[in-house]
């Protein structure tokens, strides 16, 4: 029986509600609200056990793009299963399965036209905002001695605050993710090819204002990492007469940060005497000077320490958290600890390097406009270091696809209408074929 128009629209908007409340699920870790004692969150995985029925109740038609997650997950369980048994975990791999099943029902979504770039714009504006309320109200706690809201599991420094994600580190990125959506869309929406730098001084100051406070101020040392390759996005000709004011507002963040935390400072300059006045840095000096930022970087090292193409495992994995397993002897050197999440070459190490390189097909045809692009760089050299099994992964593709199809949408747009620039998609209301914002069967 065919739909009718008031059916269609309330179908539509049940759709975006979802939509939104997967976007949230994976933007905000509230600890402090439905979490057990282990410390992991639990709203995200409530929302995952759903997602799986309600997209295979859709009878979504497939794909290339379900295709080749659906082969991805299919090669990653047969190199698990057949290769390492004793150390496959069904529970770590149906815990891919709903990360992908949760993109999936989230992509079907934006697809069937669900959600609206404005609304998005605003969602990731208002989260933004929470993440730099939350903070504040932390220090406030912090300062007066009490402990604070939501606070990470480890609080090794009293001032190293999480917000609204499981640790310092994790707000760093979730708040890479959202800037750089806000960056994106705000270019589409005001019918730009490059979003200005006056931007940050006008219209969205306060946006840029919060982003920073969080990063400048949540004593997480990712921030060193991420900020300048962000800021590399705006460099082209004219912005060169912004770096005199780039510097001074660099060296004034050094200083902030080497009186607020100095503890960080000296990690970082560590670091970079480990990595550059040492001729063979190796896993083990960098676990001496930083055992925390040893997590980000053993992984890499030990990955390309042990990588061999002519072995078997190198083709078919070496079971699943094994890479987690090596570093954590390297790092921690204690059986009944671990470092926990390793980054995307857990992937490769873990399962294969089959997998691993339909996963990258994956994210080429999913998040990036093109191969040579800055969304690839950005990818590269801030998001690897997240693993497959992490939500910030998974927000990350589900924003940055997002980004691509509007893109998409806005060009087929200025094809067919030559006149006209990108706002007008941005005007689009869900559940509508066209521009107009009347509901559907009135």
């Amino acid at each position: 029986m065919r739909e009718t128009g008031e059916e269609t629209y309330n179908h539509t908007k049940a759709d975006g509600w979802i939509g939104f409340w997967i976007l949230m699920a994976l933007s905000v870790v509230l600890r402090d609200f439905l979490q057990d004692d282990s410390g992991k969150y639990s709203i995200l995985v409530y929302t995952m056990y759903v997602t799986p029925f309600i997209y295979l109740f859709r009878m979504v038609k497939l794909g290339i793009t379900e295709l080749l997650i659906f082969l991805m997950l299919a090669v990653m369980y047969y190199d698990a299963t057949q290769f390492h048994p004793r150390l496959f975990r069904s529970s770590t791999f149906f815990y891919s399965c709903m990360f992908v099943f949760t993109f999936l029902l989230y992509r079907s979504i934006v697809i069937r036209g669900a959600i609206a770039m404005h609304s998005v714009a605003r969602f990731v504006r208002y989260v933004i905002y929470a993440y730099f309320i939350v903070l504040v109200f932390q220090q406030f706690q912090v300062s007066i001695g009490e402990q604070p809201w939501n606070a990470p599991v480890y609080m090794s420094n009293e001032w190293k605050l999480n917000s609204l994600s499981m640790e310092p580190s994790n707000t760093i990125l979730v708040l890479a993710v959202l800037i750089f959506t806000h960056i994106k869309l705000q270019e589409m929406i005001r019918g730009e090819s490059k979003y200005r730098l006056s931007h940050m001084r006008y219209a969205d100051k306060w946006v840029w204002l919060a982003y920073l406070y969080v990063n400048l101020t949540c004593g997480s040392m990712s921030v060193l990492f991420v900020m300048p390759v962000l800021a590399c996005y705006f460099i082209n000709p004219r912005s060169w007469r912004y770096l005199p004011v780039v510097l001074i507002l660099m060296v004034l963040a050094v200083n902030i940060l080497a009186q607020v935390n100095p503890q960080l400072i000296r990690r970082f300059s560590d670091l970079l005497t480990v990595f550059f006045n040492t001729s063979e840095a190796t896993s083990q000096m960098v676990s001496e000077v930083d055992p925390s930022s040893a997590v980000r970087f053993v992984p890499y090292m030990e990955f390309f320490r042990t990588f061999d193409i002519t072995s078997t495992n190198t083709w078919f994995g070496h079971g699943i958290d094994q890479l987690e397993a090596l570093c954590t002897d390297v790092v921690v050197d204690d059986e009944e600890r671990s470092i926990g999440a390793n980054n995307i070459l857990s992937l490769f190490y873990d399962y294969g390097l089959i997998p691993g390189i339909l996963f990258f097909v994956f994210l080429a045809r999913t998040i990036l406009p093109r191969l040579i692009s800055f969304q690839t760089v950005y990818y590269l050299l801030v998001f690897t270091v997240l693993p497959f099994n992490h939500y910030i992964t998974w927000l990350m593709v589900c924003l940055f696809f997002t980004i691509n199809h509007f893109y998409e949408k806005c060009n087929k747009t200025a094809a067919y209408t030559p006149r006209t620039d990108c706002r007008q998609c941005a005007a689009y209301t869900p559940g509508t074929e066209s521009g107009t914002t009347d509901r559907p069967g009135t």
